[in-house]
């Protein structure tokens, strides 16, 4: 089911947002005063702040919902608004819409981290998670006429995939699995059609477009000491990568003009053009609450038929990230 092809990186990217996040022990200092040190650190690549109280999801005990309390989420955001950091004493994040490359990624990451560390000095983490939310829309691919089933592979379609489906009639398709990866990894996969809704900030002007969502949560959450996390990151972007290879299929129409992608590393073998989104893995949530307001477009998606109107965003990470 997954590819162990080499990774790629494609011309055009389906990514609505990636999230990193890296729980640990409590720290009750990050939340006896708010943050300054650490920010003094960051806040050249981050200057804008914002202190957000957030309402933790609520935990199931014998089968029943039970409200839990707030949690202080201290949030750093990039000059352009793309870019975050979210700081509770559970857990930090990073969290982009303007993702182009791991590396690069990788490296935000690790500047943040040595901070972190060097400020609150964590004993270990508890789970290191990787998310990516992609957005696959036919219009920008040059593929209005193909099928979903032409385009991504019958394990993530569910009954869509049918031979004799007609892709109009489903009202519904969500397609959720959890997975044992390679290397002491899991993954948490939820793929369907859905819609992707942009609503401006500043006219406030609001535009919906149907899509098909695939949602890749990679994570470790055994014992993981700080000179083992790079390892544990590079574990799960590699799955992450090879799930999403294996999520979609081969355009087969020929003659069709598919923007090329960019090999990262020499290829063994030659393959036909894929459509076009970059390969990724996933961060560490259930459900995610809506774009920041610094940016001049918030972007909500969610699954066709499902009572959650936002699944994605950067703005609150608190819910979506304290869910296991």
């Amino acid at each position: 089911m997954f590819s162990n092809e080499e990774r790629m990186i494609y011309a055009k990217r389906q990514l609505v947002e990636v999230i990193c996040q890296l729980r640990f022990p409590e720290i009750l200092s990050i939340d006896a005063s708010e943050p300054a040190a650490f920010q003094d650190r960051i806040r050249r690549e981050y200057p804008q702040y914002e202190k957000k109280i957030e309402q933790l999801p609520p935990q199931m005990v014998n089968g029943k919902p039970v409200p839990q309390g707030t949690v202080n989420n201290y949030q750093f955001v990039s000059a352009e608004g793309q870019w975050k950091i979210s700081l509770t004493k559970g857990f930090i994040a990073l969290s982009t819409y303007g993702y182009t490359r791991w590396e690069e990624f990788a490296q935000r990451l690790d500047r943040i981290l040595a901070v972190f560390i060097e400020t609150y000095h964590p004993s270990w983490f508890t789970r290191v998670g990787l998310r990516y939310v992609n957005a696959f829309r036919r219009a920008p691919l040059g593929l209005e006429d193909c099928l979903w089933k032409e385009l991504i592979t019958p394990g993530f379609l569910g009954l869509m995939g049918d031979e004799d489906a007609q892709e109009q009639a489903f009202m519904k398709n969500e397609l959720t699995a959890t997975v044992q990866m390679p290397g002491g990894a899991k993954a948490n996969v939820k793929s369907g059609p859905g819609l992707l809704r942009k609503v401006n900030n500043r006219t406030r002007e609001t535009t919906e477009e149907r899509v098909f969502m695939l949602d890749l949560d990679l994570y470790m959450d055994s014992k993981i000491e700080l000179n083992h996390t790079a390892p544990a990151l590079n574990i799960v972007h590699d799955n992450a990568g090879s799930l999403f290879r294996a999520a979609i299929t081969e355009v087969k129409s020929s003659g069709r003009e598919v923007p090329s992608a960019t090999m990262v590393r020499p290829m063994k073998r030659s393959l036909r053009p894929r459509i076009r989104a970059i390969s990724v893995a996933a961060s560490t949530a259930k459900s995610l609450p809506s774009m920041m307001s610094a940016s001049p477009t918030t972007v909500h998606i969610r699954l066709l038929g499902s009572d959650s109107s936002r699944i994605n965003s950067m703005s609150a990470v608190s819910g979506c990230f304290l869910a296991s």
